[in-house]
């Protein structure tokens, strides 16, 4: 009798316990759930959009910022505002050549010093560039800028910008050192080239680029005269945000183009204008030169074609880098 009202109550203790983690397991199932979804893009813990206006210390705007959290970044437009959505309870904020500061989410106005001090470009040749640009470095050293050659070791933690020149190869350990770069807050300048250029490897540079939205394509643009002859020299006046047209006045001049996709992190820089055809896709239109997109606390600029830094010779014989405003354009970028 005793062992019948023990094998009772030990059923009737199992069904209570059922009938308590039933709650519990249901909770921890949707959990898991929850959880697998936010690997596939589904955020279930949605953050607060961070909304603000950066300015300098004199209350001038500074577009081009950089307001980041948890590994998204939005860029300031024109005006200094910057909106990023789906923030922590703490973001990142600023900009090259001025301080940063880590701010709540909620916070609607943010102030950036600036830094009494050069821009510090590092021009990365570690993985060859078979295009010389030694001009618009002395250039940008004339502007005031600090600019170094790297051509062997690792990159320096105390650089603004760093430029990478038309690799030629890349490995994981590279592309390692680049992305810790831009998550400490350094900008980073790629230049590519068009598709039928030896020796540069464009999918080298989309590994980093397609990061920020941008992807170097192995098109290359064209525009057609009236005769019906390609035009090996292109001439692109649509400059865009206006910061970084500021100081142009004629345009920027390339050689026969490469191309970019972007995708909607990213925005066009350079444009071509409507008669451009893109060669390969033969697809009619503006086609994208130079984008800028967010990466880790900093912003990435991708520019398809490095003629325009380069030491050779243009079409009237001076160097490329000095055609039109390219060299104007080159400070922008660095200083932006």
């Amino acid at each position: 009798m005793l062992n019948k009202m023990r094998a009772s109550g030990g059923r009737l203790f199992r069904a209570f316990s059922r009938r308590e983690e039933a709650p519990a397991a249901r909770w921890l199932t949707g959990l898991m759930l929850a959880l697998s979804l936010a690997g596939c893009g589904w955020n279930p813990f949605p953050g607060v959009t961070f909304s603000a206006v950066i300015t300098d210390q004199s209350g001038l705007p500074l577009p081009g910022a950089v307001a980041s959290s948890g590994g998204r970044g939005a860029i300031a437009d024109a005006e200094g505002r910057v909106q990023l959505k789906d923030a922590g309870s703490r973001v990142w904020v600023q900009k090259t050549g001025y301080g940063r500061l880590e701010v709540d989410s909620h916070t609607g106005s943010v102030t950036l010093a600036k830094r009494n001090a050069p821009l510090k470009v590092i021009w990365d040749e570690r993985y060859s560039t078979p295009v010389p640009m030694e001009g618009i470095k002395s250039h940008l050293v004339n502007r005031g800028f600090e600019v170094a050659t790297l051509t062997a070791g690792s990159l320096p933690e105390d650089a603004d910008v760093i430029v990478l020149a038309c690799p030629s190869f890349f490995d994981d350990a590279a592309y390692t050192q680049y992305m810790r770069a831009a998550y400490a807050g350094t900008k980073l300048v790629l230049l590519g080239e068009w598709g039928g250029f030896d020796g540069v490897d464009l999918a080298a540079l989309t590994s980093l680029s397609s990061k920020a939205g941008i992807s170097f394509d192995s098109g290359q643009v064209r525009i057609y005269g009236s005769g019906g002859q390609p035009q090996s020299w292109l001439a692109i006046k649509s400059v865009a945000p206006a910061p970084l047209a500021s100081g142009i006045t004629t345009g920027v001049t390339v050689f026969t183009s490469g191309v970019l996709t972007l995708e909607a992190a990213a925005q066009p820089i350079l444009t071509s204008e409507s008669s451009a055809i893109r060669i390969l896709r033969w697809d009619v239109g503006p086609q994208t030169m130079a984008a800028l997109g967010p990466l880790g606390r900093s912003q990435l600029i991708a520019i398809a074609d490095s003629s325009l830094f380069s030491d050779q010779n243009g079409s009237d014989a001076s160097p490329q880098w000095k055609a039109s405003d390219n060299a104007r354009f080159a400070e922008n970028v660095m200083a932006w």
